[in-house]
């Protein structure tokens, strides 16, 4: 088949006319290559819960990518289905199915790719999607085959470069060569910043299959008159200390290891202030450990994952938060939500100076930009002294998420895309 996407024809549509798709409720089906259940509430929970509350039927296929940290696991984990999970709107839950998978170093992929399409075949069998979402490596390709043969269009939801946090790089030039395939079948692929939109058309997709989506925020959740007090008491930091606080999963180029070692080495660079880390995951136990180690638990403060609820009165905890990530292949056109939620607590924000944020949010965001970790740091501590500065970034973060980060309008939008490919019909994309 040629390798160029060419866009489906207007006979792929049915009744243009004579469907009133505004009144008709949708079943969208979205698989994600990660675990739904434990990992952070990103993006797409609040889309998928959001388009649940407004009355369309959404269901989730998932991969437990957290197996290997369990304390004990099978070999083989049989499917299982959780009926009613809610991650990010409070009275919405949506069917979270985990296919089985053979939990075993590279295998785990691998046998998910089988199973999940297994699983997606079955949900097909007994009832009709109006739109599969993808946001997935693994089956990608065949996903998107599969589906084309089946007349359900798809969409690609593409975050990072998802050939990049394969952790073998000796797999990323396969990894790279399917993940274009797939977004090369995909009807179409949607992306949260102008970053990732350059990177998905450098991947051989045609600007008219890209849709470019804000990132929200929960507003009403994240704003600056919440109270962190009672955090703070129960963290046993004082009332007036300097909280430096950074959230999210622990990559290895979260920058957070760069960090705790500087302390460590030298705890005078964080002077009078606490740094709190609030999450788990690759690195969690190795930060755990090297904070021992230094014997800093009094300067670095680490929660573990905490529940999506408790997240807006750890950040209220806060005075300045952190993005200290290295640059690399993954981060640098992304742009994480938290950022967003940071922005709308109006809390100051410092961090790496990174292409894809600095494209995204400029220069007068409530933004400060270091090259690197420990220069972050340095600034974070720094601002202690300077509250007038303090004053006007706080104003300016919070403005920043009013005028451009807002759920309901994302939703909406996407909400409009899917009613327009539900019509879809026919083939139409060749990859």
């Amino acid at each position: 088949m040629p390798e160029s996407a060419s866009e489906w024809s207007e006979n792929s549509y049915i009744g243009r006319s004579s469907i009133n798709t505004e009144s008709r409720f949708l079943r969208v089906l979205i698989v994600q290559e990660t675990n739904w259940i434990d990992r952070n509430v990103i993006q797409q929970h609040h889309l998928a819960e959001r388009l649940a509350r407004r009355g369309h039927d959404i269901e989730i296929i998932d991969y437990d990518i957290l197996w290997p940290e369990r304390t004990s696991h099978p070999v083989w984990q049989s499917r299982q289905v959780f009926p009613r999970i809610t991650r990010a709107i409070d009275g919405v839950a949506l069917q979270v199915t985990r296919p089985g998978t053979l939990q075993l170093p590279l295998l785990a992929h691998l046998s998910w790719t089988g199973t999940s399409l297994l699983e997606l075949h079955r949900k097909l069998s007994e009832d009709r999607f109006d739109v599969v979402i993808g946001l997935t490596l693994t089956n990608s390709y065949f996903m998107a085959r599969y589906l084309q043969r089946r007349k359900i269009p798809y969409i690609s939801m593409v975050q990072e470069p998802y050939h990049t946090m394969v952790p073998q790089r000796w797999l990323w030039p396969p990894a790279r060569w399917v993940e274009q395939k797939a977004l090369r079948a995909s009807h179409q692929v949607i992306v949260f910043t102008p970053q990732m939109r350059n990177y998905v058309m450098s991947m051989g997709v045609g600007p008219s299959r890209i849709t470019l989506l804000k990132t929200g925020v929960s507003l009403d959740k994240f704003h600056p008159g919440v109270d962190g007090s009672q955090v703070r008491q129960e963290l046993g930091i004082g009332r007036d200390e300097w909280v430096i606080f950074f959230m999210g999963w622990l990559y290895e180029f979260s920058g957070l290891r760069q960090i705790v070692e500087a302390i460590g080495e030298d705890p005078g660079i964080l002077r009078d202030a606490r740094f709190l880390i609030v999450g788990d995951g690759d690195i969690y136990h190795d930060l755990r450990s090297l904070v021992a180690r230094y014997g800093i638990e009094k300067q670095v403060l680490m929660t573990g994952r905490r529940p999506y609820e408790q997240i807006p009165g750890l950040v209220a905890a806060a005075n300045v938060c952190m993005l200290p990530s290295l640059l690399n292949n993954t981060t640098r056109e992304i742009v994480p939500m938290k950022v967003y939620e940071y922005l709308a607590a109006g809390k100051p924000v410092v961090a790496s100076n990174l292409p894809g944020l600095k494209a995204e949010f400029g220069n007068d965001s409530g933004i400060l930009y270091a090259n690197g970790p420990v220069a972050a740091l340095q600034q974070a501590v720094a601002l202690a002294q300077q509250p007038q500065l303090v004053s006007e970034l706080s104003h300016t973060a919070r403005r920043t998420a009013e005028e451009n980060a807002d759920w309901e309008k994302t939703t909406e939008e996407l909400e409009t895309i899917l009613r327009r490919l539900s019509l879809y019909q026919g083939e139409g994309i060749n990859a």
